[in-house]
């Protein structure tokens, strides 16, 4: 008897774009990146955040009424978290 015949339904084997467990791109997820990478990934450039907010203000009076309030209230949060 033909073992395909006992296979389920649409299934017709490995799918070739899904990574197989242990190759290709999930064994590159258990690298460790070096810690000066990881600081410099996360780093955060204040005076560069405070030389942006009159230009999101800008932007954001673009949109007038039709702007989220809470955009408005996250944008107030930055600047006090950057002492503005």
């Amino acid at each position: 008897m033909d073992r395909r015949a006992h296979r389920r339904p649409g299934r017709r084997g490995r799918d070739p774009d899904r990574p197989r467990a242990g190759r290709g791109l999930l064994r590159h997820r258990r690298a460790r990146p070096l810690p000066e990478t990881l600081a410099a990934a996360l780093a955060v450039d204040v005076e560069e955040w405070k030389a942006e907010i009159p230009q999101i203000t800008e932007w954001f009076e673009k949109f007038g009424d039709d702007l989220p309030a809470v955009l408005w209230t996250e944008l107030d949060g930055l600047k006090a978290r950057l002492g503005l």
